[in-house]
């Protein structure tokens, strides 16, 4: 049996999502229940980038492929479980990270040179908090 997807026969070359555009993403898929949104670029290739984002109640991973229609949430965890991560090093460009347990992730070493990965999410994650309680 075959298994084809449609992007097998069209070859689909768009651009990548803004940062602005991945938030909308996120809206649109969580309601908008989180209030304000904080993303993080922290994979970048000529054929993907892959984001985090935070509202007040969940952590976000949206991939954006050139190859694919649309970028698309992979998965969310609570905000609070988003603080357990576990970071490694793969080559002096990449790095893995894993969140709560998921699957490592590779990023983009050069997009930390001036602040640490872990630093510059448990940041967003505080700041993401942060709009929840202002909310409440």
């Amino acid at each position: 049996m075959l298994n084809l997807r449609l992007t097998d026969f069209f070859v689909i070359d768009r651009r990548f999502a803004t940062a602005s555009e991945v938030k909308r993403i996120v809206a649109d898929k969580d309601g908008a229940a989180g209030g304000a949104l904080e993303a993080m670029l922290f994979f970048a290739t000529d054929k993907q980038q892959s984001w985090f984002v935070a509202n007040s109640r969940r952590l976000f991973l949206v991939i954006d492929k050139k190859d694919e229609e649309a970028p698309r949430v992979r998965w969310s965890v609570p905000l609070e479980a988003g603080r357990s991560m576990e970071v490694g090093s793969k080559s002096l460009a990449t790095g893995t990270i894993a969140i709560a347990g998921k699957r490592p992730r590779f990023f983009t070493t050069k997009l930390f040179a001036d602040e640490p990965l872990q630093r510059r999410l448990r940041n967003m994650l505080d700041r993401a908090a942060a709009q929840g309680a202002h909310a409440a």
